[in-house]
């Protein structure tokens, strides 16, 4: 193995003790030159000494034991699965609640949700709930598990998250560390990321919705027991504004074009008038004559003409 220039007197040793229930190694490492800083303790007798910093943080501890048996049983396989299973399990949060949007009894869920919520979108976040409002946690919680409830990939990201933390057991022994228990940690983790899965979703509609009322958040200005729904109402408003593809609906052209149709409408008896002012000519040779016929002609010409064109509009 290639060790880096400063690891060149680097040494380590251990001994397999099987003095207790559970058969252990210790592992003890030295240096020939020492390449750790320098720091200052007392000592017994309370003199003030200087030594190498010998002590390692126990999260380097941890990291060593979980590099060194996982390298010894493989586990590698197992936890990339881990991994995907939990980003899956996060993508399919974004399809039930679209799924689940006309759902009445998931509308009065959210809408109890939101009285936990600040009007401020940037803090629609797991992280703050947890800081903040542990009810408010408590049900993001239940929404998501709701959601989840008959959803394959959970289920199996749940058993393989077992079937680690046994195996992990078998292993280390049971940690007294609250903090080392892999089962909820990574329990706690993907609660999290559902969690703010939900809140993104929500976040994502009030935005859209928000798209009509400028800055004010609806949030304080609806019915807060018909929050939901008015965000639903709001965007569907909006997507019916607008035509294939995204673009404008041509509601304010086809209001032009009746317009122009109606001034063609009342414009019929006008119109018969001007032929016969205009004279027996066509029109073509009227153009090309227009700067060589009386003021009137050119004048009735001009207006015959306006006519023309909003009629050829409003038949397109």
């Amino acid at each position: 193995m290639y060790l880096h220039k400063k690891f060149d007197s680097f040494y380590w040793m251990a001994s397999i003790h099987r003095n207790t229930d559970n058969v252990h190694i210790h592992f003890a490492t030295v240096e020939a030159i020492n390449q750790r800083p320098i720091i200052e303790r007392k000592d017994k007798f309370g003199n003030l000494v200087k030594q190498p910093k010998g002590r390692r943080p126990q999260k380097v501890i941890d990291q060593m034991k979980s590099v060194f048996t996982n390298t010894l049983i493989n586990t590698s396989d197992l936890t990339k699965e881990i991994s995907r299973n939990r980003d899956q399990v996060r993508a399919n949060v974004f399809q039930h609640f679209e799924k689940q949007k006309e759902n009445p009894d998931f509308q009065a869920m959210i809408n109890q949700f939101m009285e936990h919520l600040p009007a401020d979108r940037r803090n629609w976040n797991y992280k703050w709930l947890e800081k903040n409002d542990a009810n408010g946690k408590a049900l993001l919680d239940i929404i998501t598990e709701t959601l989840l409830k008959d959803d394959q990939d959970y289920r199996t990201y749940q058993k393989d998250v077992s079937d680690y933390q046994d195996t992990r057991q078998a292993l280390y022994g049971i940690s007294k560390r609250e903090n080392k228990n892999y089962k909820v940690n990574k329990l706690k983790d993907i609660r999290r990321r559902n969690g703010n899965a939900v809140l993104k979703s929500l976040a994502t509609l009030d935005k859209q919705a928000n798209k009509m009322h400028k800055k004010i958040s609806l949030k304080l200005k609806v019915n807060p027991e018909m929050y939901f729904q008015t965000l639903l109402n709001e965007v569907k408003t909006q997507k019916s504004s607008l035509g294939a593809g995204g673009r404008v609906a041509p509601a304010r052209r086809n209001i032009q074009r009746k317009r122009n149709l109606y001034l063609f409408t009342l414009s019929k008896k006008r119109i018969e008038k001007l032929k016969k002012e205009i004279s027996q000519q066509t029109r073509k040779e009227m153009i090309l004559e227009k700067g060589h016929v009386s003021l009137d002609k050119r004048k009735a010409l001009t207006e015959y003409e306006k006519i023309q064109k909003a009629a050829e509009r409003s038949q397109e």
